[in-house]
């Protein structure tokens, strides 16, 4: 009777291992000996690989045209129901935001640890993703935000900001836990506040013989403060743009002073709820600023951390790239600036009505004349309204069709013969002629 294969098996096992081991230089350098026959069969296997590849595309193309049509039309058929859900829906959601708010928070500081782990292992991926769709992205949101309903029109510009903050932050995350919160946090707060939106509209009424404004109805302006012996002092006004981002003329900054920014303030003497002040960690002015004649008179101040948005503190929108105001268009200075020629500086934050004088009329011989160029914009003029010094690097703030507000204009400079000198209205920087300056600058920094 043959032996069990069991049995045989164990007796050949030490054979075969013995034999294996014998055999293995030998296949080893076999292999390395086909290993040029065979890269090549492969590069001459490619051509007739291509071409079947090649012959496969045209059916799937045609396919996927044959599908788009009834796809367009479902998406079509769609649109109108969605459209209409979404606008009875937007009160109770915007609501629903401003309540789960303080939860969402807490569970978003709950999870940053985790979160800021997988952001670790996914960045390299997605940095590079982001950098590469980032410019299609933006193309394609600047085209859709015309046909987008008014509520989305004004989100658009909260979100823009949201994404320029985002930037740096995304890049850098695996260095700052708290910058990770932030990026989370700031989706959190878009849906309760938008930019150029107060909690608290402004009282609209006719910073030189003008009125206290309402406390939170201007929360983007700040007061720009530089120490001496121990104490700081207001120099000038400017804009809050993002969470960590100021907009502030040039000649305000000098490299001999250290400076804070004081936000969520409508009293400067008084110590305020929701106020806070954060030191400037960076100062960019622009590089082809001109203290003689007063050319690109703007600058950038990135705060040492980013701020927490309230009732009091809120970003300002800002304008797009090359736009310009009518004659007239009704606009508002906010500042802490002289109450009056000499005078002295305004306790409560003040405000003034100050309409656009068009460039041909500010430029003419008795007004501004050649003094005025094309990137500055004019306001004022009447002898009796416009700005005064400690205004200077604040907004000129005028209101979109959607109310929200822009900062048209910062503080440059007036009349040296008084404050409110007739045909010598205040000159602002003309924000929109830096829009991309300023995007390019808060993104690369």
């Amino acid at each position: 009777m043959a032996p069990p294969l069991h049995t045989i098996a164990l007796r050949i096992a030490p054979q075969l291992h013995a034999t294996a081991l014998r055999m293995a230089p030998p296949l080893h350098t076999a292999v390395l000996q086909m290993t040029p026959q065979l890269h090549t069969t492969a590069l001459q296997m490619a051509p007739q690989l291509h071409p079947a590849v090649l012959r496969m595309a045209p059916p799937l193309h045609t396919t996927a045209l044959q599908m788009a049509p009834q796809l367009h039309t479902a998406v079509l058929r769609m649109a109108p129901p969605l459209h209409t859900t979404a606008l009875r829906m937007a009160p109770q959601l915007h609501t629903a935001v401003l309540r789960m708010a303080p939860q969402l928070h807490t569970v978003v500081l709950r999870m940053a640890p985790q979160l800021h782990t997988a952001v670790l292992r996914m960045a390299p991926q997605h940095h590079t993703t982001a950098l590469r769709i980032a410019p299609q992205l933006h193309t394609t949101a600047l085209r859709m935000a015309p046909q987008l309903h008014t509520a989305v029109l004004q989100m658009t510009p909260q979100l823009h900001t949201a994404v320029l903050r985002m930037a740096p932050l995304l890049h850098t995350a695996h260095e700052d836990t708290a910058m990770l919160r932030f990026v989370v946090l700031a989706f959190l707060v878009a849906g309760a506040y938008s930019c150029g939106v107060p909690a608290s509209p402004p009282d609209i009424s006719r910073v030189v013989g003008g009125v206290d404004a309402r406390p939170n109805s201007w929360p983007w302006q700040i007061s720009l403060q530089y120490t001496k012996d121990g104490n700081w002092y207001h120099t000038c006004g400017g804009t809050l743009i993002a969470t960590n981002w100021v907009l502030t003329a040039a000649h305000c900054i000098s490299k001999s002073r250290t400076y804070r920014v004081e936000l969520g303030k409508y009293n400067l003497k008084e110590a305020e709820a929701g106020s806070i002040a954060v030191p400037a960690a960076q100062i960019i002015v622009h590089e082809k600023w001109n203290s003689l004649f007063i050319l690109n008179d703007i600058a950038l101040v990135k705060l040492q951390e980013h701020v927490a948005l309230s009732d009091s503190i809120q970003p300002a929108c800002l304008p797009p790239e090359g736009q310009l105001l009518a004659h007239n268009n009704p606009c508002y200075i906010t500042g802490w600036g002289r109450l009056y020629t000499n005078g002295p500086l305004a306790d409560n934050l003040q405000q003034a009505l100050l309409p656009v004088v068009d460039h041909a009329t500010c430029t003419l011989p008795d007004w501004w004349g050649g003094m005025v160029k094309e990137k500055m914009l004019c306001a004022g003029g009447d002898g009796e309204l416009s700005g005064c010094q400690g205004d200077s690097g604040g907004p000129l703030n005028c209101q979109r069709a959607d109310d929200a507000w822009v900062v048209h204009g910062i503080v440059s400079f007036g009349s040296g013969w008084s404050c409110n000198y007739p045909k010598k209205p205040t000159v602002f920087t003309r924000v929109s002629a830096y829009t991309d300056w300023i995007n390019t600058n808060m993104v690369n920094n």
